[in-house]
């Protein structure tokens, strides 16, 4: 029972994780919609519906983490840093145009 417990945790958090950026629920849902899970896992005697109300509970959970933390890949997070920047390195490739730009591969001391 424990390990499919911790299984059944282990694939709602990730599909949570990997469902936020599909369909990201808002925080004021998830929040009490986890702990109703939570509760409701304690509550339940029969190990089925427990399982479903633990996995919900990892869902919510995993979408939650990601909506509070925000996309890794997002390009929104640098905004605040547009501007000049200063890379010492070395051209490690040959320079390419590409239309009024040219862009060169730089291996960069710091």
């Amino acid at each position: 029972m424990v390990g499919s417990a911790a299984l059944v945790l282990a694939i709602g958090w990730s599909v949570g994780i990997a469902t936020a950026a599909v369909f990201a629920l808002p925080v004021l849902f998830l929040l009490p919609a986890a702990l109703a899970s939570l509760v409701a896992a304690w509550l339940l005697a029969a190990p089925g519906p427990r399982l479903l109300a633990l996995g919900l509970a990892a869902l919510l959970a995993g979408q939650g983490r990601v909506i509070m933390q925000g996309d890794p890949l997002s390009p929104d997070q640098f905004a605040g840093f547009d501007g000049p920047v200063l890379v010492q390195g070395r051209i490690a490739d040959v320079p390419v145009a590409r239309g009024e730009r040219i862009e060169a591969v730089i291996a960069v001391d710091t």
